[in-house]
């Protein structure tokens, strides 16, 4: 089995050391001006799910090519970006199309069409990882982050397939479980909610951490996300078909109390939130659910009072980044 890798992110470092740990060839299209950054590899300290024995710190030292090879060489490409920045690569992606299937793993808050524009349906499928993390210079490359022992898969028109099959083989090769969503579109939008309404409130907290060991701002990201969930809902999503949406329908004090504990006690959750901070792709996601929910005319009194509160968050971190 060959798996290529677009990029080097977090979440491509952690699933191809995992997969190249098992003996899969994993090879990662990175950038040319990555190539010398990553020449000595990259020393992961993962909190890693599939043991459940504390973080586990080994160097990766990746395969890397900066030029994109022919999909015909692999059996599954993994395409992992913020949403925004997926249809800047979509050319490119088309234009090496081959016998592989391409994975993209990561949000998505569109419907497809931008994608059928340029790869046909039979030749992509989504999932959505359960990791996480940062990378830090100090001197070496360091990314610290967790895995969790699952992802979610599905292919967009609901049938199950033989790639979900082959691909689950794939990951359960690795010590990964696969949760196939029957509509994996509408989970995909259930799961945006979910980030918005979290990251939202942790911009406005000072960060995650701070969030995560406040039940007054986790009652407030409560309340974002049901918000979200709303508008999600106004696009036709049934959320309460999902464990995870149905909870933050509960009193708003329950359901906090509830998320509290559920931090408390996953570990690799809480690592996986401990590390994200992206402050841009928080005011993408946060300005995404607003438009489509004034698109619908979804009421939004107390993610909309947050505007002004992730705006100034989002500066203070563009300034602190370039100074």
């Amino acid at each position: 089995m060959r798996v290529l890798m677009f990029g080097s992110g977090v979440i491509g470092t952690i699933y191809g050391h995992a997969f190249s740990q098992s003996g899969i060839d994993v090879v990662h299209y990175v950038r040319p001006n990555k190539l010398e950054q990553l020449n000595d590899g990259i020393q992961l300290h993962l909190l890693d799910g599939r043991r459940k024995t504390g973080i586990h710190i080994q160097n990766y030292k990746p395969n890397l090519v900066d030029e994109l090879p022919s999909f015909d060489e692999f059996d599954l490409v993994i395409v992992s970006l913020r949403h925004y920045q997926l249809k800047s690569v979509l050319p490119l992606l088309a234009k090496n199309l081959g016998r592989a299937d391409i994975l993209f793993f990561n949000h998505l808050w569109t419907d497809t069409s931008v994608i059928d524009e340029f790869l046909p349906q039979d030749k992509y499928i989504w999932g959505f990882p359960s990791a996480g993390g940062g990378f830090y210079q100090m001197p070496n490359l360091i990314l610290k982050g967790a895995l969790m022992d699952f992802i979610y898969l599905g292919e967009m028109n609901g049938k199950n397939s033989e790639r979900i099959m082959s691909i689950s083989k794939l990951f359960e090769q690795v010590g990964i479980k696969v949760k196939v969503q029957k509509n994996m579109q509408h989970w995909l939008w259930k799961q945006f909610s979910l980030n918005a309404g979290i990251s939202t409130v942790a911009m406005k907290a000072g960060g995650t951490e701070k969030l995560m060991s406040s039940i007054p701002y986790i009652r407030r990201a409560v309340l974002c996300i049901r918000e979200a969930l709303i508008v999600s809902k106004a696009r036709g999503v049934n959320v309460k078909q999902f464990f995870d949406a149905r909870v933050f329908f509960l009193p708003s004090w329950i359901a906090a109390l509830a998320f509290w504990a559920t931090l408390k006690t996953n570990r690799y959750q809480r690592e996986i939130f401990k590390y994200y901070n992206h402050a841009e792709e928080i005011q993408r996601i946060y300005d995404d659910v607003m438009d489509m929910g004034k698109e619908l005319k979804v009421k939004m009194p107390i993610l909309d009072s947050m505007a002004n509160d992730i705006k100034q968050s989002s500066n203070v971190h563009v300034k602190n980044k370039i100074s």
